[in-house]
């Protein structure tokens, strides 16, 4: 949904492939969300795909995966873009207890999602939303339970630097 508007042009010149992220779009989610699980079913696929050698492009969410994928399969990765993401905070064992404690887990869920995924912060993440392919934002908006609880749990899996 992202790269719609780009994918034509793109394959004009390259091989395109655009997979959902587990739990995103149609895709399964993984029973435990982590980058290198998202990672390790992007190698799947490449190996699927008999690819050895790929540019890889990761939009938002998606240039945390990217940045895992490259570390983890170097030599799978020619070319790494990043498109308005990467930073993947590092949340203290101290902090993941308190927030997984029941009442300030669904607290903090609801925090980060309206922070997220609010219209308004929608809006602002967009440098021209009118722009935008046709119910774009409706279809986030449609899905933002899911997109959070997977980017939520993820960040909270997540305990080793990206670089």
């Amino acid at each position: 949904m992202s790269w719609s508007r780009v994918w034509d042009r793109l394959s004009r010149s390259y091989t395109v492939i655009a997979p959902d992220l587990p739990g995103f779009g149609q895709s399964e989610k993984l029973s435990t969300p982590t980058l290198s699980g998202m990672a390790t079913m992007l190698k799947e696929l490449l190996g699927v795909l008999h690819l050895d050698r790929v540019t890889v492009v990761g939009n938002s969410f998606g240039a945390g995966v990217a940045i895992k994928f490259e570390n983890d399969h170097p030599q799978m990765v020619s070319h790494l873009v990043l498109v308005d993401g990467g930073y993947m905070p590092i949340i203290p064992g101290f902090m993941k207890k308190f927030i997984s404690l029941p009442g300030v887990n669904q607290g903090f869920r609801a925090l980060i999602r309206n922070a997220t995924f609010s219209r308004k912060t929608l809006n602002r993440s967009f440098a021209n939303p009118p722009k935008l392919p046709a119910g774009f934002l409706e279809k986030i908006e449609q899905n933002t339970m899911v997109y959070s609880r997977i980017s939520f749990d993820t960040i909270m899996n997540h305990s080793t630097p990206l670089s």
